[in-house]
């Protein structure tokens, strides 16, 4: 079960995304997969985990913010 505590306000944006593997060279040749907020995963298994958020703002002036990330 993955948890995002974020702050998202008006035109912003926060994706995750994940990889895993049983070995740090094979978990830099994957593709990453997006994870929802509050779902289970299923098929990620693996020793290793990267994770990898991307933040978005469609202004200057206003920021995605992530407080925390829990993964179950």
């Amino acid at each position: 079960m993955w948890t995002f505590a974020q702050v998202l306000p008006d035109k912003t944006a926060a994706a995750f995304e994940i990889r895993t593997a049983n070995d740090k060279v094979s978990l830099g040749a994957l593709d990453c997969v997006e994870v929802q907020n509050d779902t289970e995963s299923t098929g990620v298994v693996g020793r290793y985990l990267k994770l990898r958020v991307r933040l978005t703002s469609e202004s200057d002036s206003v920021t995605p913010e992530v407080a925390s990330i829990g993964i179950k």
